[in-house]
This record gives structure tokens, C-alpha cells and sequence, in this order.
């Protein structure tokens, strides 16, 4: 009797060790997580996933995720934009459109009420996308302002690594152009 009492308490006690452990590193995972949200660094790990068959899923916090883009566009560009979408999207270069490439792209409205659009070209890794690849720097954000949610965004293929962005007019005349610093 003083076994089976013996083994039941010590399978008991280890048990509670292991569960005790599992929750300690749920909590330390999370904490890491807020962490990285809170610093902006959405932007410099996996942010897609692609699930096949063309369907492409935004896997980081989508608000968390427009918020760092905004940030992106007034320090890069200059430009205060409230965001109000985002995808990921296959686009085809203008001049070589057999082959198409991930975009991270979206739209809103800057502080005048222009129509804006933006796009990141990503890079996918093991069904995982990234804005860049990994251990360079950051691509500048492409943006576009004028009519029609910022004109359309389009890009040229310079080679088979390197895109241009550039914004299509589709009517808007003048009004549509690209948003850069030099």
C-alpha cells in the first residue's frame, strides 16, 4: 500500500512539473511577442503566410501592422496616411507579365484627402513572406497619391531580383504621381 501511495505521489509531483514549465513558457513566448509588437519590428519578420492555390494570409496583427506602414510612409515619404487596407496580393511586372511576384499592398487617405496606395515587394521563404529578405535592409515603401485610390501601382522588372515601382495614371492625368524622397 505504502508503493502504490508512494508512486502516485511521485507521478503526482511530476506531473505538476511539467505543467508548471509549459505554462511558464506560454507566458514567456507571449510576453516576447508584445514585446515585438510594441517596437515595430511587425515589419521585420514573417508577415504571410502563402496557404497555396494562390491564397495568401496576413499572419501578424493586421492593426499593428498598418500602424508601423504609417509610420514607414512619414519617415520615408513624408506623407501622413491613415491606412485602411492591406493584402497580399500576386502582381506581374508591366514588362515581363508571365511571372508573378507577392506584393504587400493597401490603401487609405493622407492628412489633405488624397487617395494613396502603397506596396512592399516580398520575399517568400518555406510558404513565408517577408518584406526583404533576410539580413538586408528594408526595400523603400512605394507610394502613390492621386484619383482612384492613389492611381494605380505598377512595376517595371529590372532584373530578376530588382523591381521599380511606378504609378499609372489610368486617367487621373497629372494628379496621379510617385510619392519619394530623395
Amino acid at each position: 500500500m505504502k508503493k502504490i501511495m508512494l508512486k502516485g505521489l511521485i507521478c503526482a509531483l511530476m506531473l505538476s512539473v511539467f505543467w508548471s514549465c509549459s505554462t511558464e513558457n506560454d507566458v514567456q513566448m507571449q510576453s516576447t511577442t508584445q514585446v515585438q509588437q510594441k517596437t515595430g519590428d511587425v515589419l521585420s519578420g514573417v508577415i504571410g503566410e502563402n496557404l497555396g492555390n494562390g491564397i495568401y494570409k496576413i499572419v501578424v496583427d493586421e492593426r499593428e501592422l498598418m500602424s508601423a506602414l504609417e509610420d514607414v510612409a512619414l519617415q520615408e515619404n513624408g506623407v501622413q496616411i491613415k491606412i485602411d487596407n492591406i493584402s497580399i496580393v500576386n502582381k506581374f511586372a508591366t514588362n515581363s507579365p508571365s511571372i508573378p511576384f507577392p506584393v504587400l499592398t493597401g490603401g487609405g487617405l493622407s492628412t489633405d484627402g488624397s487617395s494613396m496606395s502603397f506596396a512592399y515587394v516580398l520575399t517568400e521563404v518555406n510558404n513565408n513572406f517577408m518584406i526583404g529578405s533576410s539580413g538586408h535592409e528594408r526595400p523603400p515603401l512605394v507610394m502613390c497619391r492621386g484619383c482612384a485610390r492613389g492611381c494605380f501601382l505598377e512595376f517595371y522588372e529590372l532584373d530578376a531580383t530588382h523591381l521599380l515601382g511606378y504609378c499609372d495614371s489610368a486617367g487621373c492625368g497629372d494628379y496621379c504621381f510617385r510619392i519619394k524622397l530623395e
